[in-house]
């Protein structure tokens, strides 16, 4: 227990507290309290001290109370919580905060809180929770998408329907997310955004349709409106996106516009003269009427019927259309018309009553019967000159009405082995001779489509001739125009191609080779590709995707130990496909002999390796390559180049592509080759890359990231851009000390201060990654309370053996050092505010939680925090 002379400090300084304050035993019976506690009033005329909640609050606060002071003893953890208290002059929001109390011995003797009332916090964080779950309840009910994000098109929320119906994923999968990362469409994610960047590029709403996949693979049309908001200052901030589903109307306008495309269609393509007239004054006539009568449709429209027709003519339309209106049964009539020369042309006319724009008219349908004898006269010469053809033609023709086969040309007896006469009297032997596998398709096509008049067909299916080999046959049938008042009729022809069935198969069983063949020659290039390399001063990883199964692209490279050197190579053979694979291959066994070697390499390597290339590679082939060589001996980088034209350098401040322009290989006899050598240090990262990826990089910009895993991030993420054309092949390298690395932060800002913490993270993640949580957490602390403490703090960080040191310093006052540590000792935070250091106090304790040493300099303004990180 905490000693008399004790309490009364403790009560010294809980009364000079804003807040409640107290301290209790281990059964919760109150030791001490303040001034303010008194003055809170919960029972008035009750002495508090010596008492427990149970007889001092109501009993469901009480027990609340009660079970955090146990988990706080238990965890030796301190606890927050917010409480309501139903007093009354109303009700009180409080936000507590419980620690324990520890003795010298280690053992908890009670627990210590503060509690300070929130009431009007409370109240504005309870009404504005009601709105958002209003807000949201209200959109949630909407059947519409509605979304919004932010100036990057990050989704920044969804109703319900959003994220059910089109992203099939939770709230929390999606919100923080682009659209690209959430829908599985490629195409209408590019396409969301697109109309983004216009909306967020000026500032002004966009309306579009779309069609969406839902998350039951049907698939809808929608009107999008996206509107931009702005923030306080103007700027947009971002958009708002409502989707609503037009699928429905969509069908409607496309049947509507099918129906009138139709209707006109029909009409103007019908082969008779269509005309619509009232009171014989013609409102319409299709195109085939103006060709007849010669006249422009203007002049046509608008005329009277009977300019058009002979006398006898006019009376007997006027008796015909008479006879409609008295409800007789419209017929056909011979009349006679005129066209603009003066001919008199024969016709058959039927009429009919319709309703245009509401009235009553009559539709007259003339069909131009001039040529019909000379036609018939012509007939029987036609019909000789086709069986003459039909004959002596390779193919089988048929042709046949609803019931019977009514011709069957000579070529069937050549095909099938059988006699014309057998078909003739039984058509169904068709059915019969074809081979039992293909049966079904044929009675579709042959019988069942002999049915359906007015239907094309086509099918191809194996028969058996009369010698029992088997064929293949290709069959179309189609109608044909027969003489008015005959029945329908239909054309069949039979193709025999078997010859070209057998290349077919040759053809796919050498397509199914070929495949074969590429797959393995991929797995053979993914084979060859050296493994990632992370030692104790370079990272190394590859990233190798070809456009294609297979690629013209190559990478190799290898740490040789005892020259302290890093030395690879890429390779880009122009072309796709196998033949390029090949040559590829075939360079790889010359570059791994000339570049991988012992000795040390020059541009004359490289004009021995473009006459060998030469014999290598095709008349119009030619090949990039790329030598890098990292020397940590004298920290110099080497680079030298033949057609490859760009490496990615990322120093501290600032990322860029640098230029090694030079000629191709295996082109001319000497190749124009260009060396490059530079400095290198600790920290920075090198990505040698082919012209697939720097392409990329050229079009949408370098972008500098702040860790090596970032860069393979973003390198995938570039390579999976639709743009892309190219084999994408590059080596990430990370220049690391060996034993020890220093990262040093200046922060003389606040708002500098997430920087730094993306600093402290890297170094972190790369030297202790299986402890890096909790040391970063301990470092920030320092951080901010160095914050506090000063204008400018200085962060150093280092490796040492199996040890990392964290210095921060800042240029604050200082305090105490000793009588912190004192304090410390004891484990009571809350005494640090006599140090200034009340803020900070929380984070002193996580320091000496988290690392095994936590030393400060006498001044106070400077500590030092060791971990052994293995």
């Amino acid at each position: 227990m905490v000693a008399m002379n004790s309490l009364e400090q403790v009560q010294l300084i809980f009364d000079t507290m804003p807040s409640m304050a107290w301290m209790k035993d281990q059964d919760g019976v109150y030791l001490v309290i303040n001034k303010r506690f008194e003055e809170f009033g919960i029972k008035k005329g009750i002495n508090i001290v010596g008492k427990t909640d149970f007889g001092i609050f109501p009993e469901h606060l009480a027990h609340q109370f009660r079970e955090i002071e146990e988990t706080v003893m238990q965890s030796k953890q301190p606890q927050s919580a917010d409480w309501l208290y139903e007093s009354e002059t109303g009700n009180l929001w409080h936000d507590t905060y419980i620690a324990p109390v520890v003795g010298e011995d280690g053992k908890v003797n009670g627990t210590i809180g503060f509690a300070r009332r929130i009431s009007r916090r409370k109240q504005l964080e309870l009404e504005l929770n009601r709105q958002k779950e209003f807000l949201k309840t209200m959109i949630d009910t909407i059947p519409d998408f509605i979304f919004y994000k932010d100036i990057n098109s990050v989704l920044l929320g969804c109703n319900k329907a959003c994220l059910e119906r089109l992203y099939g994923v939770t709230e929390e999968e999606a919100i923080g997310k682009k659209i690209s990362s959430i829908v599985k469409d490629h195409d209408f994610a590019t396409s969301c955004l697109q109309h983004d960047r216009e909306v967020l590029a000026t500032g002004n709403m966009v309306k579009h349709e779309e069609k969406m996949a839902l998350v039951d693979r049907s698939i809808l049309e929608f009107e999008t409106v996206k509107t931009p908001f702005f923030d306080s200052e103007g700027k947009v901030a971002g958009l708002i996106g409502v989707s609503r589903d037009i699928t429905t109307r969509k069908r409607m306008e496309r049947q509507l516009k099918e129906s009138q495309e139709r209707y006109a269609a029909i009409v103007n393509n019908a082969p008779e003269i269509v005309i619509i007239h009232r009171n014989g004054i013609i409102r319409f006539i299709n195109d085939v009427g103006v060709k007849a009568i010669g006249y422009d449709r203007d002049a046509i429209v608008g005329s009277h019927i009977n300019c058009y027709l002979t006398k006898a003519s006019s009376v007997c339309v006027a008796e015909a259309m008479s006879n409609i209106c008295k409800g007789e049964a419209a017929e056909a009539h011979d009349i006679e018309f005129i066209n603009k020369s003066g001919e008199v042309k024969n016709g058959i006319v039927k009429a009919a009553r319709i309703s245009l724009g509401g009235e009553q008219a009559n539709l007259m349908v003339l069909i131009d019967v001039t040529e019909k004898k000379r036609i018939e006269a012509k007939l029987w010469e036609s019909e000789e000159r086709f069986r003459q053809v039909a004959q002596n033609i390779n193919e089988v023709l048929m042709i046949r009405d609803d019931e019977k086969i009514l011709y069957v040309s000579p070529a069937y007896e050549r095909i099938s082995g059988h006699s014309l006469q057998s078909i003739l009297d039984n058509p169904l032997l068709m059915f019969e001779i074809v081979h039992p596998d293909d049966r079904d398709r044929m009675q579709t096509a042959f019988i069942q489509g002999g049915q359906q008049m007015d239907e094309s067909s086509n099918a191809e299916f194996r028969f058996f001739r009369s010698d029992g080999a088997i064929r293949w046959i290709w069959m179309q049938s189609y109608p044909i125009a027969v003489s008015v008042g005959t029945g329908k009729q239909k054309a069949i022809t039979l193709v025999d191609i078997t010859d070209r069935k057998h290349m077919e198969e040759q053809l796919r069983q050498r397509d199914e080779q070929n495949q074969r063949e590429f797959t393995l020659a991929a797995r053979v290039q993914q084979d060859a590709l050296p493994d990632p390399y992370s030692g104790a001063k370079v990272r190394v990883s590859p990233i190798f995707l070809p456009y294609h199964t297979v690629s013209g692209d190559l990478i190799n490279y290898r740490w040789f130990k005892q020259q302290n050197k890093l030395r690879g190579y890429i390779v880009d053979v122009s072309g796709h496909g196998m033949a390029t694979a090949l040559q590829t291959a075939t360079v790889k066994m010359l570059l791994d002999q000339r570049l991988l070697g012992e000795k040390t390499i020059n541009e004359d390597d490289f004009q021995h390796i473009n006459q060998r290339m030469m014999q290598y590679l095709y008349e119009e082939s030619f090949a990039g390559l790329m030598y890098f060589e990292f020397d940590f001996s004298s920290f110099m980088l080497t680079v030298i180049t033949g057609g490859i034209h760009f490496f990615l350098e990322d120093k501290p401040g600032e990322c860029n592509l640098v230029p090694v322009f030079s000629g191709y290989l295996g082109m001319f006899d000497k190749a124009e080759v260009q060396t490059m050598t530079k400095p290198f240090k600790p920290g920075e990262i090198y990505c040698m890359m082919s012209d697939g990826a720097s392409d990329l990089i050229e079009m949408f910009g370098v972008s500098k990231q702040n860790r090596f895993s970032r860069y393979l991030e973003w390198f995938d993420q570039l390579a999976q851009r639709p743009e892309r054309s190219d084999d994408f092949s590059v080596v990430c390298i990370e220049i690391i000390e060996k034993n020890t690395e220093i990262r040093i932060c200046d922060i003389q800002k606040p708002d500098e201060t997430e920087k730094a913490q993306e600093l402290i993270a890297t170094f972190l993640e790369r030297n202790a990654p299986n402890g890096a949580g909790l040391l970063e957490v301990a470092v920030n602390e320092a951080v901010n309370n160095g914050l506090r403490a000063g204008g400018r703090v200085d962060v150093k960080m280092k490796r040492t053996g199996s040890r990392i040191i964290a210095r921060i310093k800042d240029t604050g006052p200082g305090f105490s050092v000793k009588r912190m540590s004192a304090l410390l000792d004891k484990d009571i935070e809350n005494e640090l505010d006599q140090l200034g250091l009340s803020e900070g106090g929380r984070g002193i304790m996580m320091m000496k939680m988290f690392c095994d040493q936590v030393l400060y300099n006498t001044k106070g303004n400077e500590v030092l925090l060791i971990k052994k990180i293995f």
